[in-house]
């Protein structure tokens, strides 16, 4: 038990370097520090789930998830405060500002730059979450064998290989440096040069507060992924940016992507169309990292509180899918 301590006792000074750790502004150009602040707005959206100002959200922390008595890490679900919940350091003070298009009056789903403007924090909170998470994987990749030990004195000997961290940390560095990196940039461009008119958007208005918030990225579902990868066998797969903003009696789900993606879009148009209340449960419970739930709506909901166990926000390929936990 003592090495077990010692271990969990390791994560927490992970987590603490990795939490207080600094960040350059994400705006390109910019050398300022960035500023922690919210991927879903504390005083927009989170207010309007919270319940005595906390929600239930992912909690990321590797100490916190680490179990004594199982020696097993498990990411949970965790009652937060809002002031906590969705926070990332990626904006300086000034440039964080540039989200005040659409944070003081209210985001309309009629004006394209208030759209560009929540794609563009949305491509950048993801950036970020990349790279932190890579940085997680890398001190896991030196620390896996003391893992090892511990587990192997208690008879739970699992070990990862080595190759398996490094194809995860390959892919993450892949999908920054290749996809979320020149997306923000031309979107960036696309703010300085004012071409609101840059993004094709998918937007529905469901008539009450589905309590539920997120502001993730995403990409072609797999029941999609052959058709595409038959007809473009070497491009990468298009960022997609999937928001969903409760207000007092009705949500805004908001789809974004850039208009060079726009070839690929015809699986997105047409589940939008056919299939939305199944495509929002999909994106929210099995590919947003970064969701809020009301404890109004997850307590007491055994069924939905299952769902997020079994997958923890990250997207099974083998396990089925529930896809009606959200009614619009």
């Amino acid at each position: 038990m003592k090495a077990a301590i010692n271990y969990r006792n390791y994560l927490e000074e992970i987590d603490k370097a990795i939490t207080n750790e600094t960040h350059q502004c994400l705006y390109l150009g910019c050398h300022e520090q960035a500023i922690g602040s919210h991927s879903v707005q504390r005083k927009g959206p989170l207010s309007k789930i919270e319940v005595k100002d906390h929600v239930y959200c992912l909690d990321s922390s590797l100490s916190r998830s680490y179990d004594l008595k199982s020696l097993t890490s498990n990411i949970k679900f965790r009652k937060t405060p809002i002031s906590k919940a969705t926070t990332f350091p990626g904006f300086c003070d000034f440039h964080d500002k540039l989200f005040h298009e659409f944070e003081l009056g209210g985001l309309d789903v009629g004006n394209a730059k208030h759209l560009l403007y929540l794609y563009y924090r949305t491509l950048g909170y993801e950036l970020l979450r990349q790279v932190m998470s890579s940085k997680r994987l890398s001190i896991l990749l030196g620390s896996q064998y003391l893992v090892h030990s511990i587990e192997s004195a208690f008879g739970h000997a699992k070990l990862i290989s080595e190759t398996t961290f490094k194809q995860a940390l390959s892919l993450k560095a892949n999908y920054c440096e290749n996809e979320l990196m020149p997306l923000l940039e031309i979107t960036q461009e696309y703010i300085k040069k004012g071409k609101v008119d840059s993004l094709e958007h998918l937007t529905f208005v469901v008539e009450k507060n589905l309590n539920v918030a997120c502001s993730s990225c995403t990409y072609i579902t797999e029941e999609h992924f052959s058709e595409f990868r038959e007809v473009f066998p070497n491009e990468e797969v298009p960022t997609v940016t999937f928001n969903v903003m409760p207000d007092d009696n009705e949500t805004i789900i908001v789809i974004s992507w850039d208009s060079k993606y726009d070839i690929h879009s015809s699986w997105l148009r047409k589940e939008f169309k056919s299939n939305f209340e199944k495509l929002l449960n999909d994106f929210i419970f099995y590919r947003s990292e970064d969701i809020c739930i009301s404890p109004k709506l997850w307590e007491n909901n055994a069924r939905m509180q299952d769902v997020v166990k079994e997958t923890g926000h990250i997207l099974n390929r083998k396990h089925e899918k529930t896809l009606d936990l959200l009614k619009i």
